[in-house]
Formats: structure tokens, C-alpha cells, sequence
């Protein structure tokens, strides 16, 4: 291919089937930039775009092409074809070109993507945007979305790979023996492990250590984390009183669409799917941590959030604007990668994308790279930064060949783990980076078919975008939804209503040890009859009792326990191990009918504890 303009708009290219010739004489082009609230809602943040014509004229029927990040649950949407009404309000008349990016995309999500799955009741979506270019400042902007409308008692579904939908968590836990058994039993930190300290109030639990966690290490902390859990699960079976819980056959089979427990039996095989070509050695972080309450060492790793790059292209015009195919290059390489600036030796050219009709006020998504961003944004603040520093310097004042010493464990025997002095460094953070995999795309304009044809003139326009236009791509505006809920932790409640298995969030969070039973009231579908309580983090749960309580038309009130289980030989009291689940059926009064029920509360009653609680024994 030549390097010269002409050169390559001479050359004949394929689209649907057809040989097409683009001349130099279909050149033009103009797109002005500009700040417009995104899809033209006033109370929506500003984003930049650009208003493109074909013969340099900015008139009614140009494109407005707008470079933007998906977050990971939009990435999702359109992955599974899984439609969020919120985000069809906001990208109205949206069609997606099922380019090599979105078949990675599609991929990636049919192999490793999981569903969290709320009451649509319970739906209400923020947008966050993010701008980083020229005239805007670089912070999140919020709006709240409106709800969009939905029949009763229906769900919707967010699917995502990083972390269940509703969940952002510091960290997945894991195990690491031989580093958990350097931190108990030295005076050292872990071979290869950094530091960077969070507060000032403790020497040893205000110390983060960190490293980067490579793909071979993966089966052995696999394994190290199965080991742990057992031992654990074990000694707090042994050591509290009741009922062990349900078997797994009792319980319906859990979907394999939702969300394992533990986390890592997804993330790791999708880890050796991305890491198959090569693994950048920055890409998977991991640090030590702490339980809340101080009851022993963990080590948690950082999955990246996916977002997808796109160009959307919307007609703003009365007449459907057909697109030929899109002008652009490609990436040479396609496995993991840190994401560096969109470089290549090709001129741009017809890159056989397929044609597409965007109707009048309609948008096409053009799927660009598929990246994983910064799994610890919240590490690299200004005040985490000095932070670390003050307790460096307070740590350095204190004479080097002392100890630090701190005792951890909820139960006895107890642990003390001692530390010298000298061995907590100078903070330092992990590298800043993206990545990106699969195919990628640079944008530069589209082939449009003109309509009518003229005679004596170019069937088609070519609509180019400049060098200044590319920065937009470079750095899209992000857009992000914030979940309905908040993060899950603790025994998590499900109903299952018209077929699926709705996520109502954590429930007795705040009952953490034996001492500290607590009681949680949920509103419920007045259709609902199973639930299910599950633990999907390194705890146990010993539940005192649930119980359903139904409001009816004419004001009373009726309370009903769950129907007895061959399994258990108490229906009022279980236990719900780490990463294993309960199902509870309720059985109205004969004569009840569902129009007789106005509303529904599901009351769990229980405690939970905590694997870690036991590490140091």
C-alpha cells in the first residue's frame, strides 16, 4: 500500500461482495469539535464530540461522531444482547457493529461472564462520566437516570466479568502458604513483596504488601486457597453448635450463569485465557490485608474492570445516512498488552466492515479495543500518597533494629507476629496501566454511500477525521453505571421470581462474630415463595431463623416459617458454610390467594464469622 494519500484512495476495496473504487475527488471533509451534553440531555455531563459533513458544510443530516469508554455492565449489554432500558433512553435507536472487536467481546463474555440478576423495583442507575479532553477538568460528573418503565415483578439482568454487578470489593481473597508463613513466623516481610501503608495508627496492620501475582503462580494459590478454606471451614463447623446446613443436592442446581463462589474459580481460567500469548508481568496485583476486625493476615488480588472503546456515530439528519464500511487501521497484535498510543505504518484505508443503515436520529456503536483498566484507583490518591509517606517517616524515627509486634486472632491460642523495623521500605505503588486484548481498531472516517447518485460523480463520500480528531480517541470519555445496591458481603438473599434466582443484597452485615446476632428485614415480591441464603465469601453463617410475613388487603397480618427439610433436623436454625447455599420454601394458608397479599418482608435472624478469625491458630 502506498504511502501516500492518493495512493490508497485509489485502490479498489471489497464491500459486500462488490469491488468499490474511492477517488480523490471524494476527499473532503470537516468535523468541528464541540462540548454537548451527552445524548442531549440537559441534566446529563458534557461530553466532546465531533459534528462531521461530508462537503464541509455543518448543516441538519450531518453525523456527530463521539469517541467514548464503556463501562464494564454497558460492555456487558451489548455482549450478551442483554438489553438495560436505562441505557437504550440513553443511546436511543442504537445498533452495534459486530466487527472482530465485538466477536472477542461476545467471546469473552460467553466464556467468563456471569449475571447478577435484581428486582426491578429496586433498578436506579447513576451515569458517571469521565472527560479528559482539552476544556473539561478531568472529574467524574453524575446524573441520575430515569427509571426507566418495567412490568411488576420483573428483574433485570447485569453482566459483567470482573466482579459481580453490585459488588466492587477491595480484593478477592486467596492464600498464599508459604508467604502467609513468612509474615507469622519471621521477623521479614515476603520475598519479592513491596509495601505501602495505609494509616498511622498500627505499624504491622497499617502495612500493605504487594506484589504482582504471575499466571504460573495461579495453581498454587489455587491450591493454597482450597487447603486454607477447608482447614478453616472445618474448625469452625467443629467448634460451633447446630445444625451443618443443608447438602448441595437438597438446594435447586445453581445457574452457571450467575456468579461462582468463590470468586477465583472464574477469574483464574479467564486470567490463562487472556494470559495465553503472553502476560505483562503488571497486570495482576495482589497485597496483603486484614479482616475488619483484626483476626488475621489474607491475601486479596485485583481483577481488572473491562471497559470497551467505541465510536458512536449518530445521525442527526431526516434521511438514513448508509454507511459502506469504516476507514481506519488495525493493531497487528492481539494478545494481552499494556495499551500504548494507537501507532501504525498503514495509511488508512476501507477496512471490509460491512455496511449499515443508521436511521434518522439513530446510532451506530463501533467497537474499537477491548481493555482492562486500573484495578486500585483509590490506592493513588493524593491523600493515600501522603499518608504513606507520614507513616514511613514515623516508622524510619523509630530505632531500626526494633520490633514491631502485633497479636491477631479472635480465638485462642493467639498469634503474635513481630517484625523488624528495618524491613518496612520506602511506600511504593504498582505500575499505572492499562491493557488491552484482542483485535483493535484505529477510527478515521467512514464510507458513505450517496443517495441519489449523481451522475458524473462519486458514488460514495468519504468522511475522514484529522490528527486532532484521533486525541478524542486516544483518551474516550468514560460513562459508567453505578449499581442499584450496595456491595455484597455476608450472607447474601435471593428470591426467585418468574423463573431467576434476584439478588436482594446483604443481609446481617453487621453481625460479625457469635456475640452479634442481628436481625434483617427485606421487602419481598408478595409472589415469592423460595428464597435463598448464600455465602459467597470465606465465612460461615449460623442462621437463628427466617421468617415470611405476608400483609394482606384487609390489614392483618400473617407470619409463616419455612416448610420443614428431610435434610435438616431443625427448620428454624442452619448453617450456611463458606460458598455454599440454603433454599427455604414458604407455603401460605390454603385459601390464601396472591390478590389477597399487598406486600411481603422476608426477616433473616443470624451471625456470621469469619475464615480469617482462625488464621493464626
Amino acid at each position: 500500500m502506498s504511502n501516500a494519500r492518493k495512493g490508497w484512495m485509489a485502490a479498489g476495496f471489497f464491500a459486500g461482495g462488490c469491488a468499490l473504487l474511492i477517488s480523490s475527488s471524494a476527499w473532503p471533509a470537516d468535523c468541528v469539535s464541540q462540548l454537548s451534553h451527552l445524548a442531549g440531555v440537559a441534566n446529563f455531563p458534557q461530553v466532546r464530540e465531533q459534528v462531521c459533513s461530508s462537503d464541509g458544510n455543518v448543516n441538519a443530516g450531518d453525523l456527530k461522531i463521539t469517541f467514548l469508554r464503556l463501562g464494564e455492565a454497558i460492555a456487558g449489554s451489548l455482549a450478551r444482547k442483554a438489553p438495560i432500558p436505562e441505557l437504550e433512553n440513553i443511546l436511543k435507536g442504537m445498533t452495534v457493529a459486530e466487527n472482530d472487536v465485538f466477536k472477542e467481546l461476545a467471546s469473552i463474555f460467553g466464556k467468563f461472564g456471569h449475571k447478577q440478576t435484581y428486582p426491578a423495583a429496586s433498578v436506579q442507575l447513576v451515569l458517571n462520566v469521565r472527560s479528559v479532553n482539552p476544556g473539561s477538568d478531568e472529574k467524574w460528573k453524575s446524573a441520575d437516570i430515569p427509571v426507566a418503565p418495567r412490568p411488576a415483578d420483573s428483574s433485570q439482568q447485569f453482566w459483567t466479568v470482573s466482579s459481580p454487578f453490585g459488588n466492587t470489593p477491595e480484593g478477592i481473597t486467596v492464600t498464599m502458604a508459604a508467604a502467609l508463613n513468612t509474615i507469622l513466623k519471621t521477623d521479614n516481610w515476603p520475598s519479592g513483596f513491596k509495601q505501602f501503608y495505609i494509616c498511622r495508627s498500627s505499624d504491622i496492620l497499617c502495612t500493605r504488601n504487594w506484589t504482582y501475582l504471575d499466571i504460573n503462580n495461579l495453581q498454587t494459590v489455587e491450591r493454597d486457597t482450597v487447603a486454607a478454606d477447608r482447614a478453616a471451614a472445618g474448625v469452625l463447623d467443629n467448634s460451633s453448635n447446630g445444625n451443618n446446613g443443608a447438602p448441595a443436592g437438597a438446594d435447586d442446581p445453581v445457574d452457571p450463569s450467575e456468579w461462582p463462589s468463590p470468586q477465583y474459580k472464574s477469574d483464574f481460567p479467564l486470567f490463562r485465557y487472556l494470559g495465553a500469548a503472553g502476560w505483562p508481568k503488571e497486570f495482576l496485583i495482589l497485597n496483603t490485608g486484614n479482616d475488619e476486625c483484626g483476626g488475621g493476615f489474607n491475601f486479596n488480588y485485583h481483577p481488572r474492570p473491562l471497559a470497551l472503546d467505541v465510536a458512536v456515530i449518530e445521525n442527526t439528519g431526516t434521511a438514513p445516512a448508509n454507511v459502506v464500511d469504516v476507514l481506519g487501521t488495525r493493531i497487528a497484535a492481539t494478545g494481552l498488552r499494556r495499551a500504548a498510543p494507537q501507532a501504525s505504518t498503514d495509511q488508512p484505508a476501507p477496512l471490509s466492515h460491512g455496511g449499515a443503515t443508521i436511521a434518522p436520529k439513530g446510532r451506530l456503536v463501533v467497537p474499537l479495543r477491548i481493555l482492562f483498566q486500573d484495578s486500585i484507583p483509590d490506592w493513588r490518591t493524593p491523600s493515600r500518597a501522603a499518608e504513606a509517606k507520614a507513616m514511613h517517616q514515623k516508622l524510619r524515627a523509630k530505632p531500626q533494629q526494633g520490633l514491631a509486634s502485633l497479636v491477631i486472632g479472635t480465638e485462642r491460642p493467639r498469634t503474635t507476629i513481630k517484625k523488624k523495623l528495618v524491613n518496612f521500605a520506602a511506600p511504593e505503588l504498582p505500575e499505572e496501566a492499562e491493557f488491552i486484548f484482542g483485535p483493535e481498531i484505529v477510527f478515521r472516517g467512514l464510507v458513505l454511500a450517496k443517495n441519489p447518485i449523481s451522475v458524473g460523480n462519486p458514488s460514495f463520500d468519504i468522511l475522514a477525521l484529522d490528527n486532532a480528531d484521533l486525541e478524542h480517541q486516544e483518551e474516550p470519555q468514560i460513562i459508567q453505571l453505578t449499581p442499584p445496591t450496595p456491595g455484597g458481603s455476608c450472607p447474601i438473599l435471593y428470591s426467585f421470581i418468574n423463573g431467576e434466582w434476584v439478588n436482594h443484597g446483604k443481609v446481617i452485615h453487621e453481625a460479625n462474630g457469635v456475640g452479634n446476632v442481628q436481625t434483617s428485614v427485606v421487602p419481598v415480591s408478595p409472589a415469592a415463595r423460595k428464597f435463598r441464603v448464600a455465602e459467597e465469601e470465606p465465612e460461615i453463617a449460623t442462621i437463628k431463623r427466617v421468617s415470611l410475613t405476608l400483609k394482606l388487603r384487609d390489614g392483618s397480618r400473617i407470619t409463616l416459617d419455612p416448610e420443614p427439610r428431610l435434610d435438616r433436623a431443625s427448620s428454624s436454625e442452619f448453617k450456611v458454610p463458606a460458598y455454599t447455599k440454603v433454599d427455604l420454601e414458604f407455603v401460605p394458608p390454603a385459601g390464601l390467594v396472591d390478590a389477597d397479599i399487598v406486600s411481603s418482608e422476608l426477616a433473616v435472624t443470624g451471625f456470621y464469622q469469619r475464615y480469617s478469625s482462625v488464621a493464626g491458630r
